[in-house]
């Protein structure tokens, strides 16, 4: 009996320990929180150029592709360098804030890796939208 009770306490440590690890290791969504139909205008913050966006159609490509970013969280980063600041101003005064950087992503002062680079996908996205 004792046997027994001890293997199945063991059992579910065991367990809950590989949903731990699973889960914290899986990406998600960065940007999935946010009430995209708040938001009134776009603020970027591009190496030697700032650019605001405040009409919708110039604003859903970018918004577009903020939803699609997925992450791992990890532990600040201590490296200098962003590719770009991204802020979300929404109705209420909130603002969102994204940074993207070659190797994580600062979301509302959270960092995250991906295996993806979304700095190449908001490059082609800022050309389209400047031009």
């Amino acid at each position: 009996m004792k046997k027994k009770l001890i293997f199945t306490i063991l059992a579910i440590a065991a367990l809950v320990v590989f949903c731990i690890v699973i889960l914290h290791g899986k990406e998600k969504p960065l940007c999935s929180h946010f009430d995209i139909g708040t938001i009134q205008k776009v603020v970027i913050y591009y190496p030697g150029d700032n650019t605001t966006l405040v009409e919708q159609k110039d604003m859903t490509p970018l918004i577009e592709l903020l939803m699609s970013m997925k992450g791992k969280k990890t532990s600040s980063s201590n490296k200098d360098g962003y590719v770009c600041v991204i802020e979300l101003h929404h109705e209420w005064e909130e603002v969102n804030r994204i940074t993207l950087a070659s190797e994580y992503y600062v979301v509302n002062g959270k960092y995250y890796t991906s295996d993806i680079d979304y700095c190449e996908d908001f490059h082609k996205v800022y050309e389209q939208l400047v031009k």
